[in-house]
């Protein structure tokens, strides 16, 4: 296995998290991913002192020198020294040679194609630092991109919010535009979006950031884990351009105890039979690279997906009857399919059709609903003879949250199952017998999500296996369940037999 070197960790204690992510918690961490070296900032310098805080990692960088690089932080609000003086000093007097920026976390916000962000461009090419810009978005890079992207020196883009998948395009053409740009890996959660990067964008332009404790470590390490690589370019991504950039080396390292109790735990996970209960058989218009249906299948062979629910987008997103028809190829292709029938309160008697002539189907087991694509709740008037209907026909409901905890009140014997959930977005829906969560979400924000709190105080009884495959890679879900102390019977509760609860007709054809 190749050294791995983290583009990205922090240290110290967050604004919005009770208790600090101390040095040992760190090193604990890169242990357990089995990370040899990490590139690593200061929350203090984030939220409270940028000279107290970068001294602090200059500091803990001495005491493990090799397991920690240090990362300079800056706040451009900062007036006492110019940006040139604050790099001459991180560089003289600290040692730092990597300084960034973020737009999340942060306390006073940057912007990215300001004078200010400007000169500490040319100050970092004079000084010979290293770059590097935490982001979110597509119009951050392009900020990113005006301003530092025809500097000498090298900028390390890292990605620290979700809808990564999103971004792709936009890296391709600033990689094109941007020859010293490099991008982490560390977000790309979409099955096979990795490899499509190492393609287009090509491996010695990609390193892995996992972005701890800000987001959780377990999904971007598992998604590395899974990608399709080539052993070179997993060997580059993995550490060999942070190597080459940074001109540190990490040397490959035996598996610790604690890392190996991992691995062992994930071949868990991994093999145990799922029920899959988020799946779209199609596309979201974005080229993703995995759509075509063998590269479908054989993830749910590789990840124990006994019974994959699937739900087309086109119908969601255009054609609604076309899309209900192509779920319905799916299930006569692989058996391991269930459909859910898709409806638009936009079109209710052609919604109320779909569901008159595929109920009846021994394969389509609850109706689904994308209920913001429309600019409605599921509690407007609009979706009422649409679970009336499902009610009458005993069909549980998959949708998102926007006006869920109205929909379960008013239609209590309907089953639904909130999409995406978590913590932070579904918490107060707890109290609400007849919805059960899917915790799918493209990101892996650690105080958002909170997973293993939201299992324990919804009950392991109501929470889902779903991945949001294809756009999403089941080993970004099914890892975040690794940290979350769960046993044997919660875990077979979650990945399989809750999904049996909310969709008994799914179980009831999987034991015929």
């Amino acid at each position: 296995m190749p050294a791995l070197l983290d583009g990205g960790c922090f240290v110290g204690q967050a604004m919005s998290e009770a208790s600090p992510f101390t040095a040992d918690d760190l090193l604990h961490s890169l242990d357990e991913n089995g990370v040899s070296t990490a590139l690593v900032g200061s929350y203090r310098s984030l939220y409270y002192d940028v000279k107290a805080g970068n001294r602090e990692v200059a500091q803990l960088a001495a005491k493990h020198p090799q397991r920690i690089v240090p990362l300079g932080i800056l706040n451009p609000a900062r007036y006492d020294d110019t940006p040139s003086q604050q790099l001459a000093w991180l560089k003289k007097e600290l040692g730092i040679t990597v300084v960034a920026m973020f737009s999340s976390p942060f306390y006073y916000p940057v912007v990215w194609d300001s004078p200010w962000m400007a000169e500490l461009g040319r100050a970092a090419e004079e000084l010979d630092v290293v770059l590097q810009a935490g982001i979110r978005d597509d119009v951050e890079l392009a900020a990113v991109s005006r301003t530092w992207g025809a500097l000498r020196t090298p900028v390390l883009i890292r990605w620290v919010a979700g809808r990564r998948y999103r971004m792709h395009g936009h890296e391709q053409a600033t990689a094109r535009a941007c020859p010293n740009f490099y991008f982490d890996v560390g977000n790309a959660c979409s099955t096979g979006a990795i490899a499509r990067l190492a393609e287009r964008i090509g491996a010695h332009r990609l390193f892995f950031a996992s972005n701890t404790p800000h987001n959780l470590p377990a999904s971007p390490h598992a998604v590395l884990v899974e990608a399709e690589l080539s052993a070179e370019n997993r060997a580059t991504i993995s550490g060999g351009t942070l190597d080459k950039l940074l001109n540190f080396t990490a040397t490959s390292q035996a598996p610790s105890p604690a890392a190996a109790l991992r691995q062992l735990l994930w071949a868990k996970l991994k093999s145990w039979p799922k029920f899959d209960t988020h799946w779209h058989p199609d596309h979201w218009n974005l080229g993703e690279p995995a759509t075509d249906f063998a590269s479908q299948q054989r993830t749910w062979t590789e990840f124990g997906v006994e019974r994959v629910l699937v739900f087309s987008i086109e119908a969601i997103n255009y054609d609604l009857d076309a899309g209900n028809r192509q779920t319905e190829r799916v299930l006569a292709a692989d058996p391991r399919a269930v459909g859910l029938i898709v409806v638009n309160p936009l079109q209710p008697q052609a919604s109320l059709a779909q569901i008159e002539r595929l109920a009846a189907h021994p394969r389509f087991v609850g109706v689904k609903t994308i209920q913001d694509n429309y600019g409605l709740g599921l509690d407007h008037a609009a979706y009422e003879p649409l679970l009336a209907e499902a009610a009458k026909r005993d069909l549980p409901v998959l949708a998102h949250l926007t006006g869920l905890e109205g929909a379960a009140r008013n239609f209590p014997t309907v089953r639904f199952v909130g999409a995406h959930g978590n913590w932070g977005r579904t918490h107060r829906l707890r109290a609400l017998p007849n919805v059960w969560f899917d915790f799918s979400t493209s990101h892996a924000l650690a105080e958002e999500t909170q997973l293993a709190r939201f299992i324990r105080e919804t009950g392991a009884h109501r929470i889902l296996f779903g991945s949001d495959g294809q756009l999403v890679s089941p080993a970004w879900s099914l890892a975040k369940l690794l940290d979350c102390g769960l046993s044997d019977a919660e875990f077979d509760l979650i990945l399989r037999r809750n999904a049996e609860v909310v969709f008994p007709k799914a179980k009831a054809k999987a034991t015929a």
